[in-house]
């Protein structure tokens, strides 16, 4: 192969290759944007697998569209020795707890709310180079810093306020269910084809878990049919319970949630569901039922 050459002249870049030639149009590299800097703030250092898991896990809650832009956010809320990573679109949410040590648990607390996407982007770019990532926060900038090795992001901060999501997580439980996620998975693909009815704008999956050990998944529409799969599980409920949900929702979850086991827990139909997972600590995923007719 041929080497290629580079050459500048004035304001445009010629490339060489052999016979052949291009030049490139640039602008004058004074008319690039300076790079925003923190001059003071606090500084956490986290773990690059370990805060890139956190935002993965959460970015698909956020909210598209700017009906409520502080929702298109990820929360990150320091609180002495812990980090809430939070997202929400008022129907889903998900929250991972991060524990800090030393110095990073040492600093001022802070709560700031960052771009899902752009934090999303930022991490798939730290994930390639493995070294701890820093955070830089300073209020007073309204700038998040974000480095690794010799990569460096700075995000704007949302403005906006963040809902009071501990509100809505609940405490206790009249169900709790132990499942296979790759079972649970494979039964929601397999019966989510029939859970979209343009006509009715619907795209709902039932799940019916019985205290014997039964766990139905089912769905149906008037243009695509219906369809159900049943998987064992173990059960813990005084009574027969059925919950239905957005099959978009669930599916977003196991498309980016992968954990061997999965816990479920419920207070009942109406009630927001909870997933956790002993593969992952501290962490939980919430689910806003859809209200089934009478």
């Amino acid at each position: 192969a041929e080497s290629l050459e580079l050459f500048t002249e004035k304001n445009t870049i010629k490339l060489v290759c052999g016979e052949s030639t291009a030049k490139f149009a640039c602008m004058l590299a004074a008319d690039f944007p300076a790079m925003p800097a923190v001059k003071k703030g606090v500084k956490v250092n986290l773990n690059n697998k370990e805060f890139g898991l956190a935002v993965l896990y959460s970015s698909f809650c956020a909210a598209v569209g700017d009906s409520r832009p502080a929702l298109t956010g990820i929360l990150l809320k320091k609180e002495s020795e812990n980090l809430a990573v939070v997202a929400t679109d008022g129907y889903r949410l998900t929250e991972k707890n991060i524990l800090l040590s030393g110095d990073s648990a040492d600093g001022a607390d802070f709560s700031l709310l960052v771009p899902a996407k752009t934090l999303g982007e930022a991490i798939r770019i730290f994930s390639s180079l493995g070294e701890d990532i820093g955070l830089t926060y300073s209020e007073s900038e309204n700038l998040a810093v974000f480095d690794c090795g010799q990569t460096l992001v700075a995000i704007r901060i949302l403005d906006g306020e963040f809902p009071d999501y501990k509100r809505i997580i609940p405490t206790t439980f009249t169900l709790t269910a132990h499942a296979k996620t790759a079972d649970l998975w494979q039964a929601i693909k397999t019966v989510s084809v029939f859970a979209k009815d343009a006509k009715e704008g619907n795209s709902m999956l039932k799940v019916l878990l019985d205290p014997i050990g039964d766990c139905t998944v089912s769905s149906s529409s008037q243009q695509s049919g219906e369809g159900s799969a049943k998987l064992k599980m173990e059960i813990e409920s005084p009574q027969t319970i059925s919950l239905a949900f957005n099959s978009k929702y669930l599916l977003d979850f196991f498309n980016n949630v992968k954990p061997e086991d999965l816990d479920i827990y419920s207070a009942g139909e109406g009630f927001p569901c909870v997933f956790k997972s002993p593969q992952i600590a501290n962490f939980l995923h919430l689910v806003m039922p859809v209200k089934l007719n009478s």
